[in-house]
């Protein structure tokens, strides 16, 4: 079984060079979520943690599914595996193992990961603010094609929505044109003065009220043995996300189990 001190390390490796590409490409990126606490508390991981996470803008975000290209290193998401049922990118480590059980079956990837997520401008009028929502959810539900086949395959007991329906009939070339048109129209509907910002996430609720200036301008802060990207005001941030005492260690569980890890 592996240790989750070798699991970090290895995706400590991932983020390193993820973040040398972007210094090289001009790609803006900062620590996001529990990564982003982990580098304020304990200048790196939370001791339990056994995740990466990072959060781009909208343009270096598509810059890097375009651009990204490293040794040793895979880009993933819906544009290069057709099987893959996340609405966000994951970059992992070649010839490295850490199967999600849930995933079983599906014919991607599954190399120990960092997640890269995604924020977009948020429209200011109300009526756009919920075109948004909806166009968001519509990309992350329709990119489940495979991962419901699957399940039928297995026998799981479920009833199908008609969306779900609809999607298992589509075509995959042209599932994926619709899901591009989709994401471009949700991070086009504001303009890159609007006040607030979305997170493209799993986060709850507060990724839907927070301001541009919790995100710009950028600073530099120890996680690990080097200096990686976060918000300047990230105190903010993670007060938002994590309340007012998110200085104050609260052990949660590991949500990979480790003994399906090869490194």
């Amino acid at each position: 079984m592996v240790e989750i001190k070798d699991l970090q390390d290895t995706q400590y490796e991932i983020l390193c060079d993820f973040s040398d590409f972007c210094e090289k490409n001009n790609l803006k990126y900062m620590l996001y979520g529990g990564t982003l606490l982990g580098a304020i508390r304990h200048n790196g991981f939370i001791p339990w943690d056994d995740d990466i996470d990072v959060i781009m803008d909208y343009k270096s975000y598509i810059k890097l599914m375009k651009k990204y290209k490293s040794n040793g290193y895979k880009l993933c998401c819906y544009l290069n595996e057709k099987e893959n049922p996340f609405y966000f990118v994951k970059i992992r480590k070649v010839q490295t193992s850490m199967t999600e059980w849930t995933l079983r079956g599906l014919n991607i990837n599954n190399g120990v990961w960092i997640d890269v997520f995604c924020y977009v401008n948020k429209p200011d009028k109300k009526h756009l603010v919920t075109l948004q929502e909806k166009l968001l959810a519509l990309f992350q539900s329709s990119g489940e094609k495979y991962l419901t086949k699957e399940k039928l395959k297995r026998g799981e007991n479920f009833d199908l929505s008609l969306l779900q329906r609809l999607i298992l009939k589509t075509p995959d070339l042209l599932l994926k044109a619709v899901r591009r048109f989709m994401f471009f129209s949700a991070a086009h509907l504001a303009g890159e003065n609007s006040t607030n910002v979305r997170f493209f996430d799993f986060n709850g609720n507060h990724n839907a009220c927070i301001k541009r200036e919790y995100v710009e301008p950028l600073t530099k802060h120890f996680f690990g043995d080097r200096k990686f990207y976060v918000p300047e005001k990230y105190d903010e941030l993670l007060r938002l996300t994590y309340g007012d005492d998110y200085m104050t260690p609260k052990k949660t569980y590991s949500h990979v189990a480790l003994q399906n890890v090869k490194l």
